[in-house]
């Protein structure tokens, strides 16, 4: 429509403009011609009304629209409470988990400051002929974390019949410590001792410790069916080690070992500049 009004010549609109008012009946321009085109653009201007249907089928259509929108809107209105609902429960999940993870990291804290001194774990296994008959070759236990030596979180894993890789009727040993943390320990199976060993790995132990001890039918069942398993000589290596760095609480977004190794050499120097004052 744009473009037929535009393709009027320029003479065509004088002509309307200066045509005189007929006092007679309106007659309808040609079709086609820039009046009917100008007459049909003033039309599509005017303001419509509210749509009403023309015939009986819309009139049905329109009817169940009607009728559907109030429950879309109790739908929306129930949707808007289940996720305001959810909404409140994740907040509520978010605060116990920090809530968790802060009683976490302050339970490692006070284990470690505890137990800095220790240098050995003993961990007692009960009830350990019913411990062979149902743990297969493959499977282990796992000891409760535990702190020793300012070495957070390591467990004893112990495999009653060895691991995939022990020789038949021999039993398996390792110690499970933090990435990163080197030390040396010693593990033991009763009276049998290995090590001491360098451990620079988060898992090392031993895949043919011992032979496997099995009780006797005497003590089967009763408090002296148990095995003894554990580590000593636990001394740690590395920045982790140094005394001066124990005495330390470090905070910040560094890497560990960067921050640590800094504030090592500044203590140094530090304690050199007041040996020669």
């Amino acid at each position: 429509l744009y473009l037929q009004v535009c393709s009027c010549s320029r003479l065509d609109l004088l002509i309307m403009r200066s045509s005189p008012k007929s006092k007679g009946p309106a007659r309808k321009p040609a079709p086609g011609s820039a009046s009917a085109v100008l007459l049909r653009a003033a039309e599509l201007r005017k303001p419509q009304g509210p749509w009403k249907p023309s015939n009986a089928e819309e009139q049905r259509r329109f009817q169940e629209l009607q009728e559907t929108i109030p429950v879309l809107q109790d739908a929306l209105q129930k949707l808007r409470q289940s996720k305001a609902k959810l909404a409140g429960f994740v907040s509520e999940a978010k605060s116990a988990g920090t809530r968790q993870d802060r009683a976490q990291v302050l339970e490692t804290r006070l284990a470690l400051l505890e137990n800095a001194e220790v240098r050995e774990v003993e961990w007692t296994i009960s009830d350990y002929s019913q411990l062979l008959a149902n743990c297969p070759k493959g499977q282990c236990i796992v000891s409760p974390r535990f702190s020793a030596a300012g070495v957070p979180d390591m467990q004893i894993i112990f495999h009653p019949n060895g691991n995939k890789d022990a020789r038949d009727r021999y039993c398996s040993i390792a110690l499970r410590v933090p990435e990163g943390i080197s030390l040396s320990r010693v593990l033991y199976i009763n009276h049998e001792s290995f090590g001491p060993s360098v451990v620079k790995q988060a898992v090392e132990g031993y895949t043919d410790a011992c032979p496997i001890s099995i009780p006797s039918s005497a003590l089967r069942g009763t408090a002296a069916d148990i095995l003894v398993v554990g580590v000593r000589d636990i001394y740690q290596y590395g920045w982790g080690a140094d005394p001066l760095l124990q005495k330390v609480l470090l905070i910040g977004d560094a890497p560990a070992s960067e921050l640590n190794f800094e504030l090592l050499r500044e203590m140094r120097d530090l304690q050199l500049q007041k040996e020669k004052e």
